[in-house]
C-alpha cells in the first residue's frame, strides 16, 4: 500500500490558456474559496488538495462571482499556495517547482497568498536560492490576476499523499564543502515558537551536551544554508519529532537521522525519506507518564525520556559512528 505513494517517474506538465487567478480566501481551518479558472472554468485539480490520490481532499471552491482582474501577465508559472510554516513551505509551497523546467525558467512563479503576508521570510529567500530560484521571479497573488499562458508543474509532494523521488535531482545539490562528515548534531526545539512543546527536552540537552556525545543546535537561528550546511557535516541527525527534519531532503550524502516521538510519526516523515539517503530511525520516547489509553493528538505536549534517549544517542555513538 505504501509503495503506490511512491513514484520514480518525473513530474508532468500542462499549459492552461487564458488563465484567471482569483485569490483564495480562507473561510476557516483549510476552507477557501477561490482559485484558479481557465476561460471562466474552475481548476478543480489546481485547488489546495491533500491526500492520496484515492481519498484526496479538496480545500477551495470556487467563488460565486469571478473579480475583475487587476493586472496582466503574458506567461507565469503556477507555484500553489504560499505556506508561513517551515514545514509546510518546504513540502507544500515548493512542491510545483522541483524541476528543471520551472526551476531554468525565466517566467514568474505565481503563488497564493491567502494569510496575506507582505514578504517572504529569510529561510524561504534560502530554500528558494537552494533550488537556484530567483527571487525576483517570486510573486505572491493578492488581487485577482489574468495569464495568458500558465504553465503548471505536476507537484512532486502532496501531504498524506505521494511523493516524486525525482525530486531529488533538484532539492539536493552537489556543493564542495571544507567541513568533513563527523559526529551528532541534535536539533533543539527547546527556544522555537511552537504549538507542541516537549518538556524535559532542555534536561536532555544539558546532558547531551556534558556528556561530549552530541552538538545541540537551534535550528531557528540559522539561516537556510546553514541549516543544510549543519546537516551536511553531520553523520547523525537527532531531534525530537518536528519540521526540522525536512530540511534532510536538500542534503546530499549519506547519514542516519533519529527522530524520538511521543507515538507513531506522521505518515510525511517517511514519504520524505524516500529521497534522503541513509537510514532512518524513529523510537517511542515519550515518558511514562504521559503514556496516554488513547492515541494522542499531535498538539498536546509531552514529557521526554531523557534517560531513554541518552542512552540511544550513545549507543548510536558507539555503533554507527566511526572509531577515532
Amino acid at each position: 500500500m505504501f509503495d503506490r505513494k511512491i513514484s520514480d517517474a518525473p513530474p508532468e506538465f500542462r499549459s492552461i490558456s487564458d488563465a484567471h487567478l482569483d485569490p483564495l480566501i480562507p473561510l476557516g481551518q483549510w476552507k477557501f474559496r477561490g482559485g484558479v479558472y481557465s476561460r471562466g472554468e474552475f481548476v478543480g485539480e489546481l485547488s489546495v488538495r491533500r491526500g492520496s490520490r484515492s481519498t484526496e481532499i479538496q480545500f477551495a471552491t470556487a467563488a460565486g462571482a469571478i473579480r475583475k482582474p487587476e493586472s496582466r501577465l503574458e506567461v507565469a508559472w503556477f507555484g500553489g499556495i504560499h505556506f508561513g510554516h517551515f514545514g509546510h513551505f518546504l513540502l507544500e509551497t515548493l512542491a510545483r517547482v522541483q524541476s528543471r523546467e520551472v526551476v531554468q525558467s525565466p517566467e514568474p512563479i505565481v503563488f497564493f497568498n491567502p494569510w496575506g503576508a507582505a514578504r517572504l521570510q529569510p529561510f524561504m529567500e534560502g530554500a528558494f536560492r537552494h533550488l537556484g530560484i530567483s527571487l525576483d521571479r517570486i510573486l505572491l497573488c493578492n488581487a485577482p490576476l489574468e495569464i495568458g499562458t500558465l504553465h503548471v508543474q505536476e507537484p512532486t509532494f502532496q501531504l498524506n499523499g505521494f511523493i516524486k523521488v525525482s525530486a531529488r535531482n533538484v532539492l539536493q545539490r552537489q556543493i564542495c564543502s571544507d567541513h568533513k562528515q563527523s559526529g551528532i548534531v541534535y536539533l533543539a526545539r527547546s527556544n522555537a515558537k511552537v504549538l507542541r512543546r516537549v518538556l524535559e527536552e532542555e534536561e536532555f540537552q544539558r546532558q547531551l551536551e556534558f556528556s561530549a556525545l552530541g552538538e545541540v543546535v537551534h535550528p531557528e537561528r540559522l539561516s537556510f544554508a546553514d541549516q543544510v550546511e549543519c546537516m551536511r557535516r553531520s553523520d547523525v541527525v537527532s531531534g525530537c519529532e518536528g519540521s526540522a527534519f525536512h530540511t534532510l531532503m536538500f542534503v546530499e550524502g549519506m547519514r542516519t537521522s533519529l527522530m524520538f516521538c511521543a507515538n507513531l510519526p506522521s505518515l510525511n516523515y517517511f514519504l520524505c525519506d524516500e529521497v534522503i539517503d541513509g537510514n532512518a530511525i524513529y523510537v517511542s520516547c515519550c515518558a511514562s507518564l504521559d503514556r496516554p489509553e488513547r492515541p494522542m493528538l499531535r498538539t498536546t505536549d509531552w514529557t521526554l525520556d531523557v534517560e531513554k534517549a541518552i542512552n540511544l544517542v550513545d549507543h548510536i555513538s558507539g555503533s554507527i559512528l566511526p572509531r577515532s
